[in-house]
């Protein structure tokens, strides 16, 4: 056998789907998340040595799977492991969540493959907050997004924070940090005042911003110190505290302190 080329491009990522097709003899549906989904749908431009899987109608773990993707690895000089269910793990972060998917069109007779959305792309990578790797930042930042794809995304944001609210708010707070061009008025147009920020912080989570609070604001802004969007980050900041300190009342008052 060559050389071990383990890592795969968009193209080669579709052509394994497909010989993974030519070996099964019943119906398959996968999810396709992770890097993967963003190479596949053409968000991203990177290899990636493995096919990320969030779930699938049946096991892949389980025979016939494992000798079929062990059988592709040889024949195409990839990983062992070149799809798998690791991704899966999501689900202890994000428990009962349900992605929006993509079919993949292509040379399939029994496989449906599916990816997610951009917008669960940036949920799923973020979910772990407290250990988010760098590349999983380098993929949002790369990936180009639509008014559709932002309008999805706040929608699932939305929903998320009526069952998780931090978790919410730490992935928005996340995407904004690295993604601030993406922060904007419900309009659409880029925050030039502080009323504007003000309106934001009442409407979105019920806090008060007086004209003190917005005279610094434009004073920064306007002396280049920070930015309108830097405002936007600390209001949802300010919102994530709260929820922390509420979960921590409620902790207290369980344990009678």
């Amino acid at each position: 056998m060559g050389e071990i080329l383990y890592r795969m491009n968009r193209e080669k990522m579709i052509k394994m789907l497909e010989a993974f097709d030519q070996e099964l003899n019943r119906p398959l549906r996968l999810a396709i998340t992770g890097a993967s989904a963003l190479i596949i749908n053409g968000a991203i431009t990177r290899p990636s040595k493995d096919i990320d899987v969030l779930g699938a109608s049946e096991d892949i773990n389980k025979d016939p799977y494992p000798k079929i993707i062990e059988k592709i690895a040889r024949e195409y000089a990839l990983d062992n492991e070149w799809i798998n269910e690791r991704a899966k793990i999501t689900f202890d972060y994000l428990p009962g969540y349900k992605p929006d998917l993509i079919l993949l069109q292509g040379n399939f007779k029994y496989l449906e493959p599916y990816i997610i959305s951009k917008a669960d792309s940036v949920i799923t990578k973020f979910a772990k907050y407290d250990n988010i790797r760098s590349w999983d930042i380098q993929d949002i930042r790369r990936t180009p997004f639509n008014d559709d794809d932002l309008k999805l995304l706040r929608q699932k944001l939305d929903d998320l924070y009526t069952r998780d609210p931090e978790l919410s708010l730490r992935i928005e707070i996340q995407f904004k940090s690295i993604r601030p061009e993406f922060i904007k008025t419900e309009e659409g147009f880029r925050y030039s005042r502080a009323s504007e920020i003000a309106l934001y912080a009442s409407k979105k989570y019920g806090i008060h911003l007086d004209t003190e609070q917005q005279n610094y604001i434009d004073s920064e802004a306007d002396s280049f110190t920070s930015t309108y969007e830097r405002a936007v980050i600390e209001i949802d900041n300010t919102a994530l505290s709260r929820v922390l300190k509420e979960k921590k009342r409620e902790v207290s008052h369980g344990l009678d302190i």
